[in-house]
């Protein structure tokens, strides 16, 4: 399978991933408050990664007593450019996630969110030097008027801080993937190792929110056993979805991973509507499409398709002359 390929099918595997999240997180909201919720998703999540890391760095250590070659940049370079990212892709963004779902409900913040497809595609130019299409400023347009229907102009409180939130998480992840993009590569950040990162940042910022803000919000009086299991089922989803992430926007460019992930808020919507019989209105339905429609034009789905769909060709074609 071909670099492209495999970063094609990491990038959807991933969404795959976060649009089961957008549900799971309506559970665990049952018996955790939004921001708590995400601080012990990002405990969960570290737990977990920390022995796929120390095996990862066990084999760096081999490699370089092996003599491999590999890039010559110093350690705080690396550990500085790791914090960045991981502050991208952790606390702002978790907590992000869970104060969408919170206030706007599963499907909506997945759509929300879902724009940071757009928002990489528009800070490419910026972080990695790319040349600014004009598709994608037309994308950015589309998506943000999805998202001013996909509102439905409702004055609830709760509901536009919800959305807020869901657009800011969306802006963090777009740098998240772009930076992961300029600096993983060129400073040999494993993907595990930015996913601890943005874990790792997550359980020091969260808890210190939630100990000078929300102290006794901390361990719920009591937890249903639905929004346990939701808990380390979105912590596992974020842990492997985010090397899942990495992993393809080392192998194609930020604005065609993000392409792909274009699955996630198609998931997130069908599973909010089988799972919690959330509805959108004829008017966020329209959103929701101009949204989707939106994300193609600026992360390109359609030249991302036609250029998996032509290496498979190829590859078809190579095997049957051999």
């Amino acid at each position: 399978m071909s670099s492209t390929a495999v970063g094609a099918a990491a990038a959807a595997a991933a969404a795959v991933l976060f649009g089961t999240v957008f549900v799971a997180t309506a559970f665990v909201l049952r018996s955790f408050e939004p921001v708590p919720g995400a601080l012990w998703r990002a405990v969960a999540a570290f737990v977990m990664l920390a022995p796929i890391v120390l095996i990862g760095f066990g084999r760096t250590r081999r490699a370089a007593a092996n003599g491999t070659p590999g890039p010559s940049r110093t350690m705080r370079d690396r550990v500085l450019r790791a914090l960045l990212i991981g502050l991208c892709g952790g606390p702002l963004f978790v907590a992000g996630i869970n104060i969408a779902v919170a206030g706007a409900g599963a499907t909506i913040a997945a759509f929300v969110t879902g724009m940071y497809a757009v928002f990489a595609a528009l800070l490419a130019p910026v972080v990695l030097h790319e040349l600014l299409k004009g598709r994608v400023l037309l994308g950015f347009v589309t998506a943000l008027v999805g998202t001013a229907l996909l509102s439905g102009l409702d004055p609830d409180p709760q509901f536009a801080g919800g959305f807020a939130a869901g657009i800011v998480a969306a802006l963090i992840y777009g740098f998240y993937l772009t930076l992961g993009r300029r600096w993983g590569r060129a400073y040999a950040l494993a993907p595990e190792m930015l996913t601890l990162s943005s874990t790792g940042t997550a359980i020091v910022l969260l808890f210190a929110w939630v100990a000078v803000a929300e102290p006794g919000t901390l361990v719920p009086t009591s937890i249903a056993p639905e929004a346990l299991v939701a808990l380390l089922w979105v912590a596992a989803a974020w842990a492997f979805g985010q090397i899942l992430v990495q992993a393809s926007v080392r192998r194609i460019s930020a604005a065609r991973s993000a392409a792909f992930l274009l699955l996630n808020p198609l998931t997130a919507s069908a599973l909010a509507l089988l799972v919690l019989g959330e509805r959108l209105s004829t008017t966020q339905a329209l959103g929701a499409v101009l949204v989707l429609v939106g994300i193609t034009l600026s992360a390109e789905v359609d030249a991302a398709v036609r250029s998996l769909l032509a290496g498979g060709r190829r590859r078809s074609e190579s095997t049957r002359s051999a």
